[in-house]
């Protein structure tokens, strides 16, 4: 069980989010479960068709998991993108690579929802009953506004043969806007006070994100802040948690939007950026294109973050002081992996310490 105090990520299972978590101190790992969300197998734009092959796609995945969580508690494991696939030996994605965490003793607890496809439910039962480890089961929006979600979810328990107390509850609502936030935060409550057997659920978790879908609203060369949404609803929440039967953990997308980013790289201009997460704001620090100004200016980018009041110093986490290097002409200038390591990274210690400094 994780109660309010603790946080929940989403994490795309990418090479710069399992490098982030590496990074993490222990403190705030121990404050954390993750939520690995698989990404869907990239296309090959050019011949259209995949890029890869599903066994080629998840190849990795067991080695990335080990190499950056080395906990004795477990993750949240999302395999819905590909939930359709079989692998080359006729086997479900979700079984392939629990057999193989299993082998190297690496919890982890699978994530199924409502209307996931039969052979994906059938793959969770089959983990269920070897592991004995429960189930984390992920609602949407269009799940929350169904009227017969408390009967679709009693059918749902009975088929995965698990109790309320066995099950790892997320409601996702996945992108939200930037504006009316007492307006969401209201629709939110009325979706707690809604949910069935509220105080029964393992863990009950809320996740969401405004950050935007791209960056192209902000200029060029400038330093901007777009606000935190989901933390400001939850915090409401929390203010107001005498109203709620049960306060949810928070959870969120980090420092990117829900929607997964698959574009065709012949048309994309990467341009130099820094996500930086600050009290109830990101700050957007953007350079120019990279093809064109090249990927140097990202040591001016740095430069100019750290001398804003916002930015936590060195010694906050392992991304603060990859941003003071790189400032310094010591590190960098990295790539794009490299910026969603250093982001996530900074990102998941000041929401563990944002927390703590709530309670």
């Amino acid at each position: 069980m994780i109660d309010e105090k603790h946080y929940a990520p989403i994490l795309k299972g990418k090479m710069g989010e399992y490098k982030a978590l590496k990074e993490l101190t222990p403190d705030v790992r121990e404050k954390i479960t993750p939520i690995i969300e698989i990404p869907p197998i990239p296309w090959d734009y050019i011949n259209d068709i995949p890029a890869k092959t599903i066994d080629q796609h998840l190849s990795k995945v067991p080695e990335n998991l080990l190499s950056s969580w080395n906990e004795d508690r477990p993750v949240f494991l999302e395999l819905g993108y590909v939930e359709t696939e079989s692998m080359s030996d006729g086997t479900h994605p979700l079984t392939k690579i629990f057999n193989e965490t299993r082998i190297n003793r690496f919890p982890a607890i699978p994530v199924t929802g409502i209307d996931r496809v039969a052979e994906y439910q059938k793959a969770v039962i089959e983990i269920i009953e070897r592991d004995d480890i429960g189930v984390c089961l992920r609602l949407t929006n269009r799940d929350l506004d169904d009227e017969d979600l408390e009967d679709k979810l009693g059918d749902l328990l009975s088929s995965l043969n698990v109790q309320f107390n066995q099950v790892d509850l997320v409601m996702d609502l996945e992108s939200i806007s930037s504006e009316q936030i007492g307006l969401q935060a209201r629709a939110i409550r009325s979706y707690l006070m809604d949910l069935p057997n509220i105080r029964e659920w393992r863990s009950l978790i809320l996740s969401c994100s405004s950050f935007p879908e791209t960056l192209g609203a902000f200029g060029r060369n400038t330093t901007s802040a777009t606000t935190r949404v989901e933390w400001l609803i939850w915090a409401s929440l929390a203010g107001g948690r005498s109203r709620i039967a049960r306060l949810p953990t928070f959870s969120d997308y980090t420092i990117v939007n829900p929607e997964p980013f698959d574009m065709d790289p012949r048309f994309m201009q990467m341009g130099a950026k820094i996500k930086y997460t600050y009290e109830e704001e990101w700050l957007i620090v953007k350079g120019e294109s990279i093809k064109r100004k090249g990927a140097d200016q990202t040591h001016r980018l740095c430069q100019r973050l750290v001398k804003l009041p916002e930015y936590s110093g060195r010694d906050y986490s392992w991304g603060d002081e990859y941003i003071n290097s790189c400032a310094l002409n010591e590190a960098g200038p990295g790539n794009q992996t490299t910026w969603v390591r250093v982001g996530v990274n900074h990102h998941i210690t000041f929401v563990v310490r944002q927390l703590a400094s709530f309670f």
